[in-house]
């Protein structure tokens, strides 16, 4: 958690194209109010697009609940 995690949200410059999000794509939910061990899991459900055509917002099921979130606020889990 002290390693890993804090590398995975950085704030980067636009120099390179990442891969979008998708739905079913798992996520940890960024949560200011608690630390970072206890931030949620979440699945995208839907995406939404700017102008850009490139993944801006996101439904994200946590639980029996659903939020949207800037993409900016998610961290993608990868799976390997």
């Amino acid at each position: 958690m002290r390693e890993w995690l804090p590398g995975q949200n950085a704030p980067l410059k636009w120099n390179e194209v990442k891969k979008d999000l998708k739905a079913g794509d798992v996520v940890l939910v960024i949560s200011p109010d608690q630390p970072r061990a206890r931030w949620p899991l979440g699945r995208i459900i839907e995406i939404y697009t700017g102008q850009d055509q490139h993944v801006r917002v996101a439904k994200v099921q946590v639980g029996q609940n659903s939020y949207l979130r800037p993409i900016s606020k998610l961290v993608s889990l990868e799976v390997i």
